[in-house]
C-alpha cells in the first residue's frame, strides 16, 4: 500500500482534476465514482481504515484499486481488466447437439400447413431411421392381458358416484 499511497502524490497535475471531476459528475458510474474518491482519499492521507469507512468498500478492494491507480494511472481506474469466462466453453460435439435439439419440431412445432407437417415428418425420419432395427416383443402376452383384466376389474370396483 505504501506504493500506490506515495505514487498518488507523484501523479500529474491533470489526474486530481480529472478525478475531482468523476466524483462531481453524477453522470459519471458509481464504480468509477468510489475508485476516484479512494485514490482522492489516499492522496490526502486517509488510512486504510478510513478508506474503508469512507467509501463502504472492503480493504482488499481499497488496496486493489490503489496498486491499479500505482501502475497504471488515471486511466487504470476506468477500465475493468478482462476477466476469464465462468462457464468453459462448449465444445463441437455439445454445440452440434444443441443445434439438432432445436431444430426438432416435431414435438412443439408450429406448422403452417399438411405439406410443412409432412416435410417435418419425414425429415425426422431420415435422420432417425438411418439404422432402423425391428421391434421385438420381450414380455408373454398372456401376461399383457392379465394385467389388463386386473385394471379393468380394479376400476369396475370403484364406485363412482
Amino acid at each position: 500500500m505504501g506504493d500506490a499511497s506515495r505514487n498518488c502524490h507523484q501523479c500529474d497535475h491533470r489526474g486530481p482534476r480529472r478525478l475531482e471531476s468523476v466524483v462531481a459528475d453524477r453522470n459519471s458510474p458509481q464504480k468509477h465514482v468510489w475508485r476516484a474518491a479512494i485514490v482522492l482519499a489516499t492522496a490526502d492521507g486517509l488510512g486504510t481504515n478510513a478508506l474503508m469507512r469512507a467509501t463502504g468498500k472492503s480493504k482488499t478492494a481499497v488496496w486493489r484499486w490503489q496498486e491499479r491507480f500505482a501502475s497504471d494511472g488515471v486511466d487504470g481506474l476506468f477500465h475493468d481488466k478482462t476477466r476469464p469466462p465462468r462457464i468453459a466453453p462448449f465444445g463441437p460435439e455439445v454445440g452440434d447437439r444443441i443445434v439438432a435439439l432445436t431444430s426438432r419440431r416435431l414435438r412443439r412445432g408450429v406448422f403452417l400447413g399438411v405439406v410443412d407437417l409432412q416435410a417435418a415428418i419425414n425429415r425426422y425420419l431420415a435422420e432417425h431411421n438411418v439404422d432402423p432395427k425391428p421391434f421385438r416383443w420381450k414380455a408373454d402376452p398372456d401376461e399383457i392381458i392379465a394385467a389388463a383384466a386386473r385394471g379393468n376389474q380394479a376400476l369396475d370396483s370403484i364406485q363412482w358416484w
